[in-house]
Formats: C-alpha cells, sequence, structure tokens
C-alpha cells in the first residue's frame, strides 16, 4: 500500500519532467541526447500520460525507491536531472522563491485563515492562478540560473493547499488552515487548488497542488510529525475526510500529501501513519 503511495507520486514526477521538457529553455530532463531522445517520453507529441508511463517504466527498483525522496537524485543514463520536491506556497512564494531572488520580488498573499475569511471564492482562485503563474515565473528562471538543476520552490509541484480542519486556535499552524468549518474549509480548498492547476492549455498543469496534510494533523505542533490521532469514524467522515474528498474530485489535485502523524479510530486501531495506514489507503470507503 505504501508502495502504491509512491507509485503514484513517482507518476506525477514523471509527467512533470514530461511538462517541463515541452516549456522550458533549460529542462529538467535532457532530451537532445542519445538514447533518451529516441524514447516516448522525450516526445512532445504525445500526452503527459503516456510518456510518463514509459519513463516509469524504465526505471530500476533502485533508481525507483531513490526517487520517494524529496531530494530525488540524477537519473543520468536517462538524462534526468536532480528534482527537487519541497516546495510551498500556501500564499505566493516569497518564503521559498526569496523576497528579492535575482532582483525579482513576489506577490504575497494573506495567509489562508485570512483569504477563507473573504468567504470569496472568485477571489482565491485568482490568488491561486497568480501564485502558480509566479511559480512558474520562478521555475524558468531558477532552473535557467542553474543550467537545469532543480533548487528548493524550482518545482513544478507545491505543497498547498493546508486543508486540515482548525480545531484548536493554539495549534501551530492555524494560519495555514482554511478554518474550522468543513465545507467552508472544502470550497476554499477547491478555489485555491483550481488556480494554482489549470491553465490556459488544458494538456499542461501550471503548478500541481499538493493539498494536505491527510488526513487528521491538527494535533500539537511540537509533535506533530510522530503523534497519533485519535478521532472516531463519524468525525473522520463528517469534518476530516471532507476536505480531501471534495481535492480530488472537485480540485482534482495531482497530489495529496499524508500527514506524518498517524491516525487511530475504530477501524484501525493500531494508530499506523498515515501514508501507510491499511485503513486510510485501502479500506476506507470513497
Amino acid at each position: 500500500m505504501t508502495m502504491f503511495f509512491y507509485s503514484v507520486v513517482l507518476v506525477l514526477g514523471a509527467s512533470l519532467f514530461a511538462q517541463a521538457i515541452a516549456s522550458f529553455p533549460i529542462p529538467s530532463v535532457d532530451c537532445q541526447s542519445l538514447p533518451q531522445a529516441s524514447y516516448p517520453f522525450c516526445d512532445p507529441k504525445l500526452n503527459p500520460e503516456t510518456r510518463a508511463t514509459d519513463l516509469v517504466s524504465r526505471l530500476t527498483v533502485d533508481e525507483l525507491i531513490s526517487q520517494t525522496f524529496y531530494l530525488a537524485p540524477a537519473i543520468s543514463r536517462l538524462g534526468i536531472n536532480a528534482y527537487n520536491w519541497r516546495s510551498n506556497c500556501a500564499h505566493g512564494w516569497t518564503l521559498s522563491g526569496g523576497p528579492d531572488w535575482l532582483g525579482y520580488t513576489w506577490t504575497v498573499f494573506p495567509a489562508p485563515i485570512g483569504m477563507a475569511a473573504t468567504f470569496d471564492k472568485d477571489l482565491v482562485l485568482k490568488a491561486g492562478q497568480v501564485t502558480s503563474t509566479e511559480g512558474r515565473a520562478l521555475h524558468n528562471e531558477i532552473m535557467t540560473h542553474y543550467n537545469g538543476a532543480s533548487q528548493e520552490a524550482t518545482g513544478l509541484n507545491c505543497y498547498s493547499p493546508v486543508v486540515n480542519l482548525l480545531r484548536d486556535s493554539r495549534w501551530g499552524r492555524a494560519q495555514e488552515t482554511f478554518g474550522e468549518d468543513p465545507y467552508l474549509l472544502s470550497q476554499i480548498g477547491v478555489a485555491y487548488t483550481k488556480g494554482l492547476q489549470e491553465g490556459s492549455d488544458p494538456m499542461y498543469v501550471k503548478i500541481a497542488a499538493s493539498p494536505k496534510h491527510f488526513s487528521v494533523h491538527s494535533g500539537p505542533d511540537n509533535i506533530r510529525n510522530w503523534f497519533t490521532a485519535n478521532t472516531t469514524l463519524h468525525d473522520l467522515y463528517d469534518t476530516y475526510l471532507a476536505a480531501f474528498k471534495s481535492q480530488v474530485i472537485g480540485g482534482k489535485a495531482m497530489q495529496i500529501m499524508p500527514a506524518l502523524s498517524g491516525m487511530r479510530c475504530e477501524k484501525e486501531e493500531d494508530g499506523a501513519p498515515d501514508a501507510a495506514n491499511p485503513f486510510l489507503l485501502s479500506d476506507c470507503p470513497s
């Protein structure tokens, strides 16, 4: 089950590489050299899914495992440069892109809790669109500056938005969420995800959103990476899962980031980490 999750990430990563090949002067994959120049994943006439499938099929088991880390190493035999998955754009790129990178400055929107307070889906959609456009610009500039070598915030993915439910204002990441109401959280989250992903060309994704942290993650900040969240099935379905379901169905999110914590309920008494939780990954009905 854990391997299934990683395989989804790998296919997505390959898809993003395929898009980078077609879009930028200094790509993350060298498709000018042999043998990869003759492979389907380097053919821009094919759709991203076909190219991604071809690329993943050519990786060895060791190479597949190496790509599950956020600092994915280069695979030189296929002309693939290293890729840094770490990137956050919850309300702009200033933190990841730097306040003044090569003379550029980035639009800073209110923290997500402030954006949700507008109750304006259209406005949040526009904020996501601006953020994804600037993310593409940041990608172009840094990839060119480092000759195709990925840095933090260089990729075509973003670890945002946060769609965890805000249950206690003392939680250390309260400002990163869209609030305490499951419906508002879902609607605003979908708007931001669409703003990040949807561009003028339906074949390509502007920035792959990654709603997080699946599924119950509003715990004490100092132990959020290893505590076990205790919930009931009713609360899990009525509040926590609703936002993630909306992101997949309504927002068509390309990624879902699992929580580093565990989850325990009536159907999952072991409290396994969410990324390897049997109930969340396979037994949990939609």
